[in-house]
């Protein structure tokens, strides 16, 4: 996890999202995995935040 918080934190946003986003689902885990910042967030906690998209905590991970 703490590799992937540097490979993200030394990407521009918008090229993330233009690489590794298919959907409207994995902008919104993006989005919350930019507002964590250095203090992470764990798979299960990105689920509840996204409760409109009914995912669980292993399809989190799955798209991370």
């Amino acid at each position: 996890m703490v590799t992937q918080r540097y490979m993200v934190r030394g990407l521009e946003h918008e090229y993330v999202e233009d690489v590794a986003c298919t959907d409207e689902v994995d902008q919104a885990i993006l989005v919350e995995l930019y507002h964590a910042e250095s203090s992470g967030v764990l798979p299960k906690d990105i689920a509840y935040a996204l409760g409109e998209y009914e995912l669980n905590r292993f399809q989190v991970l799955r798209r991370i």
